[in-house]
């Protein structure tokens, strides 16, 4: 949107789902899911792709650029995706094929990511293992925070842990 509330441009397509998972937006690039497996990086000055990266049957949640080495975006699919920013390509992809909802956060060294399971996941950054998961109940598929060294996050229920 421009400051006036125009539109720059929009980008139509009807093969896509309707976009529930929000856009994450580094330097010139617009990095967001299709709600069909693809991750796409576009032009901020026209919406045009630089690449797409397809991480399985869903593409859900806002994807998160690592902000530490700045050459890396951890996006979600059928399981959770370290993809390099330049092409697309995967470094790793983890999850047990639970597909990854919500978005993630991301530290130094770890990527917390809630899953289809209900569970929250803390994978390592470099090469995706899985480090533990937690099980809040029902719905627990909100977005972590991270704050001093604490994981903080809600269920869709009626929890905030």
């Amino acid at each position: 949107m421009a400051a006036a509330g125009n539109s720059i441009w929009t980008r139509n397509n009807s093969n896509f789902l309707i976009l529930r998972m929000g856009v994450a937006v580094v330097d010139d690039t617009l990095y967001w899911g299709d709600g069909n497996g693809l991750y796409h990086a576009s032009a901020k000055s026209d919406g045009t792709d630089d690449w797409t990266a397809n991480v399985g049957n869903n593409s859900y949640g806002s994807p998160k650029k690592a902000t530490r080495t700045g050459d890396h975006l951890f996006a979600h699919g059928d399981n959770l995706h370290k993809l390099n920013v330049s092409d697309g390509s995967s470094d790793w992809s983890n999850g047990n094929g639970n597909d990854s909802t919500g978005g993630v956060a991301v530290s130094s060294n770890y990527v917390y990511s809630p899953d289809s399971s209900d569970s929250l996941r803390k994978y390592a950054r470099s090469d995706g293992t899985i480090e533990w998961t937690f099980n809040p109940g029902t719905g627990g598929r909100c977005t972590p925070t991270l704050e001093n060294g604490y994981v903080y996050g809600s269920n869709l229920g009626d929890q905030v842990y």
